[in-house]
């Protein structure tokens, strides 16, 4: 339901909006979870091979962000100011422009999944493996891209429940395809990790539907989808991908890393490869918390912009934040001391156990700095001012290369380096886009 946000307690408000947020986010993590622990069933190397696979499907993603991110920030705005028929038109054309722009990006990922797999350097039956997920994972391109489009829009207008039903519903039909399409089940063909794929863009095509269902029956204030197609808009979609590319790029510089890590990880073993997937999985519970209060949170800034009110926008920044590091603290005790308990529910190879725990407890200490981070990252999105988090982020997550290389090699400390290059960029993040929020100027930035 439509919900406006202007006016009326603000804590209710982002709580009412974030719960159901987190619990999207976290099906999706639940999601991951559940390819995880199936696929670490078919051995270390099909966990490894998941690894890379996931950082190159996040590069993707991060291509997917443009739209909803230019959606979210524009549509919250026009909402604001009542302006329906503009939030119609922009909804209208952009996901015309979504559906094309992700056809392509679907032959891209088709073309290049195994010269990202060879560049990590991993073993030859790990590239196997890896290119087979992610070219089943490609062909759910399409739908990942209009479904996070139309995301956007629900959650432009205060709707998060209906993101999170859909989201619901994709997690419990993975739960069931995953194991059916794994190991063949019954009737169903054994398929080993293309099965996991293959259960993943199945689940996803189906709540797409069921959001689509939604919208005809009335669910957002205003038309997004017309009978007949738009004239192609240069202006209008420049306006919306302009405010979504910052953050992109971020997303983009964060996959890339993480591959080059992967790639300085790899002579140790696979089973280093796979720690970073293994512990990605336990520290996305955390991440998506964040996330979802995030979300929250711009809604709140793009709305009250529009409206007029940018003490309140920043009153809505700041009530987050408080709220999200006490449960970031709370992650923070729970990776030091149950890591190995957590990490055995992913593996029993022994290394790939082991190097899981050192990433747990290593990235612990920078739970709260990624709260700030996330939250300071929304903040600017919201209001439609992308590039001071864009900064940010690349340069912060790029230093993870030079760092990583220097406690792996004349440090000596080994390929735990890995994991302490990403805690110390992550402190060096928060910092500092929490100043950047104190004393920037983003509650009158203009769109």
């Amino acid at each position: 339901m439509a919900r406006d946000l202007t006016k009326g307690s603000i804590s209710r408000h982002i709580w009412k909006l974030a719960i159901p947020s987190v619990f999207s986010l976290l099906g999706i993590t639940v999601n991951n979870f559940i390819d995880g622990i199936w696929v670490g069933k078919l051995g270390p190397e099909a966990l490894a091979a998941i690894a890379p696979s996931a950082f190159a499907i996040w590069l993707i993603f991060s291509l997917i962000d443009i739209v909803p991110v230019g959606l979210l920030a524009i549509i919250s705005r026009y909402y604001g100011e009542k302006e329906l028929d503009k939030a119609s038109e922009t909804s209208v054309k952009t996901l015309q422009f979504t559906i094309l722009a992700s056809i392509l990006f679907m032959l891209i990922g088709l073309s290049i999944s195994r010269y990202i797999l060879d560049f990590v350097g991993v073993s030859p039956e790990v590239v196997r493996l890896g290119n087979v997920y992610l070219q089943i994972l490609a062909c759910g391109l399409p739908g990942f891209f209009l479904t996070e489009a139309l995301f956007g829009v629900f959650r432009a207008v205060g709707d998060t429940a209906i993101p999170m039903k859909a989201t619901i519903l994709s997690v419990a039909a993975n739960m069931i395809l995953d194991p059916l399409l794994i190991f063949g089940i019954g009737p169903f063909p054994k398929l080993g990790i293309g099965g996991a794929a293959l259960a993943t863009i199945s689940a996803h095509y189906l709540s797409l539907g069921w959001v689509i269902l939604m919208i005809y029956r009335g669910k957002l204030p205003f038309r997004v989808f017309v009978s007949r197609i738009e004239p192609f808009d240069y202006r209008l979609i420049w306006k919306v991908v302009r405010i979504g590319i910052p953050i992109s790029i971020s997303g983009i510089v964060f996959s890339a890393v993480y591959l080059i890590l992967s790639h300085i990880g790899a002579p140790y073993g696979d089973f280093v490869v796979a720690s970073f997937r293994v512990g990605q999985l336990c520290e996305s519970v955390s991440f998506m918390f964040c996330f979802g209060f995030g979300q929250a949170v711009a809604s709140m800034v793009g709305q009250n912009l529009g409206a007029g009110q940018p003490w309140r926008a920043r009153q809505s920044a700041l009530v987050t934040m408080g709220i999200v590091s006490a449960f970031t603290f709370g992650f923070t005790i729970i990776f030091s001391v149950f890591a190995r308990t957590i990490t055995s529910a992913f593996t029993s190879d022994m290394q790939t156990a082991t190097a899981a725990v050192y990433y747990l407890r290593i990235i612990a200490i920078s739970q709260l700095f990624m709260g700030f981070e996330i939250i300071g990252e929304n903040v600017f999105s919201g209001a439609g001012s992308t590039l001071p988090p864009m900064l940010v982020s690349t340069v912060g997550t790029a230093i993870r290369v030079p760092i990583a290389l220097l406690l792996v090699g004349p440090f000596g400390i080994g390929y735990p380096g890995l994991y302490w290059a990403i805690t110390i960029s992550t402190i060096i993040k928060g910092i500092w886009i929490s100043a950047w929020f104190r004393f920037g100027q983003w509650e009158f930035k203009k769109i």
